[in-house]
């Protein structure tokens, strides 16, 4: 199989109101397929805010080199990249059940943090807001630090 991974940094919004992943950017996709359109609501529910003609999985490195595979939808029509933290715990690609996050407004840091089962060591990612939104960025991993931590 061969692996796609961003070649500059990719921003990242983490969105812990947002119950699944989403991105504009169809060339950071992983094993991309395109799929039966698909609407995916946006805050008001009486109609699709857009809908979805791909999906495939987002590489997101962490500082410790480990790679987190995301479940992540495409459309054109999204406004950024944007990842569900409880997408991410739910879904059966890893081995989490948890996620915190510290957010820091007085320095505009902080952390997000995907806790196992197995109580080993959390996978931590820092965050950083803007405007009011928490971000992070994924840098493009080496093909020797493959794995879905």
């Amino acid at each position: 199989m061969h692996i796609n991974f961003p070649t500059t940094p990719i921003r990242i919004h983490v969105d812990g109101g947002a119950n699944r992943s989403i991105t504009n950017n169809i060339t950071i996709l992983n094993q991309f397929k395109q799929i039966k359109k698909y609407a995916m609501n946006g805050i008001n529910s009486d109609s699709p805010a857009l809908y979805c003609t791909g999906q495939g999985l987002l590489p997101w490195k962490a500082p410790n080199s480990k790679t987190l595979f995301i479940n992540c939808y495409y459309s054109t029509y999204a406004m950024d990249t944007i990842i569900s933290p409880t997408d991410i715990v739910i879904m059966e690609l890893t081995d989490f059940n948890d996620w915190t996050q510290h957010s820091n407004i007085d320095t505009g840091r902080g952390y997000i943090k995907f806790h196992r089962r197995e109580k080993a060591e959390p996978l931590t990612y820092p965050l950083y807001a803007t405007n009011g939104l928490w971000y992070t960025d994924t840098h493009a991993p080496s093909a020797t630090t493959l794995q879905n931590t």
